[in-house]
């Protein structure tokens, strides 16, 4: 162990499947609970619509993402 205790950060995101338009995006830093918390309430707010994912993803970073998770992030459409 090199002393070092880095903590992964934690992202919600929720996005149609059919079309992989972002329906939202957060990022939480290390706050797990935090993003449990806003995995839960989008689940509740959007879990009624069946082309709507919503996961959690962990990482070292928001720029990680893309490589770590290809899939749904290398085809997800962000608005704007």
């Amino acid at each position: 162990m090199d002393g070092t205790s880095e903590q992964p950060e934690y992202f919600v995101l929720a996005y149609n499947t059919a079309t992989m338009d972002v329906r939202s995006f957060t990022g939480h830093g290390h706050d797990f609970v935090g993003a449990v918390m806003e995995l839960t309430s989008l689940v509740n707010e959007l879990g009624g619509e069946p082309d709507v994912a919503v996961r959690l993803y962990e990482a070292d970073s928001f720029g990680q993402l893309p490589d770590r998770y290809p899939d749904p992030f290398k085809d997800l459409r962000f608005p704007g």
